[in-house]
């Protein structure tokens, strides 16, 4: 069963648009302990110019979508979080390619995107960092069973 669309795919860039737009202070202050305190403004940017572009483009698979929001959030996201995040998408993009997107290809591209940023980041488990996250993210998939992820033009649910 396919679980990403297209239009899915295009719809999860704008929800993220969206979810780091209503976030970029909390981002921001703890970006500020740790960091130079640009985090939010700077996601919320590189997420804004995805939003734009793909706004913008009739994309032909999955694949397509991720890798141009790769390529703009490395172009448009300063710091380590542009790259991260691009090589993540990329990466998923890789592994998307040419195929539907179901709960396998899916899982796979997301283990692709953990070791992509593992390897761009050479961050260890445990160090606080979006490999953490993504690390956990893939675990949880691998123990779960997909039987309805489609949206099917829903908004994701706001818990989310």
């Amino acid at each position: 069963m396919i679980i990403l669309t297209v239009d899915q795919a295009v719809e999860w860039m704008k929800e993220i648009q969206k979810r780091m737009d209503e976030h970029k202070e909390q981002l921001t202050v703890l970006d500020q302990a740790i960091g130079d305190g640009d985090h939010g403004i700077n996601m919320t940017r590189g997420f804004t110019e995805v939003t734009a572009k793909i706004h913008h483009v009739n994309y032909d698979s999955v694949s397509d979508v991720l890798k141009s929001a790769a390529m703009t959030l490395m172009a448009k996201v300063g710091g380590a979080s542009g790259p991260l995040y691009g090589t993540a998408f990329l990466k998923m993009s890789v592994a998307m390619q040419g195929k539907d997107v179901d709960e396998h290809v899916f899982k796979q591209a997301i283990k692709e995107a953990v070791d992509g940023i593992h390897s761009r980041g050479k961050a260890d488990f445990g160090e606080k960092t979006m490999y953490d996250v993504w690390s956990q993210v893939a675990d949880f998939l691998e123990e779960e069973e997909v039987n309805d992820w489609g949206w099917h033009g829903r908004s994701l649910p706001s818990n989310y």
